[in-house]
């Protein structure tokens, strides 16, 4: 008898282990943002730790119902889905509202590595970075050594081929001098 029950319990244990849990966490990371359900859903930055205003205040879930006794938070997608606790008539109840999160999360191009890779050829002196940041944009740098030291000076300077940003489209306006043009 106690070998059945041990075995029945041993059983019950693997299975419980091998079924994926269905709750939620408290907390629940999208990008570089921390979303916490604490009775409404707080959003933080994990750069700096600080608040984030991207979700409305008060919180309403996607049909702008108020969300309130927030519990438990996943982040699918751009939603939020959040356990919300609540008592209706004396009887608690568990509910998951859907919150829209999608003025929280920001898209940013990406670029393949492969695309990415800098060169050197340290005989002839040329040092080629083609994924640099520069005032929002990303541009192609080409460096050249100076004599024979470990100093490096800037010799070009300009659009990086591969890389499209939506912003960059063919225009008229004088915002971009210096892209495309080497520099000496």
């Amino acid at each position: 008898m106690k070998k059945s029950i041990l075995s029945i319990l041993c059983a019950v244990s693997l299975f419980a282990s091998a079924v994926p849990s269905a709750f939620a966490d408290k907390v629940a990371v999208a990008g570089d943002l921390v979303f916490i359900a604490n009775g409404s859903v707080t959003v933080k930055n994990i750069s700096d730790g600080l608040a984030n205003q991207c979700l409305a205040s008060p919180l309403v879930d996607i049909l702008g119902n108020p969300v309130a006794n927030a519990t438990d938070i996943v982040i699918e997608g751009s939603n939020a889905i959040v356990t919300a606790s609540a008592t209706v008539e004396g009887v608690s109840t568990t509910d998951a509202v859907i919150v829209d999160i999608s003025s929280c999360l920001t898209a940013q191009a990406t670029v393949p590595v492969t695309e990415c890779i800098s060169t050197v050829d340290l005989n002839e002196g040329l040092l080629i970075i083609p994924c640099v940041e520069v005032d929002g944009k990303v541009v192609t740098v080409h460096m050249e050594q100076r004599g024979n030291s470990s100093n490096w000076e800037v010799k070009f300077l300009g659009d990086n081929i591969n890389f499209k940003d939506d912003d960059d489209e063919e225009d008229d306006d004088d915002d971009d001098d210096n892209h495309g043009k080497g520099h000496k």
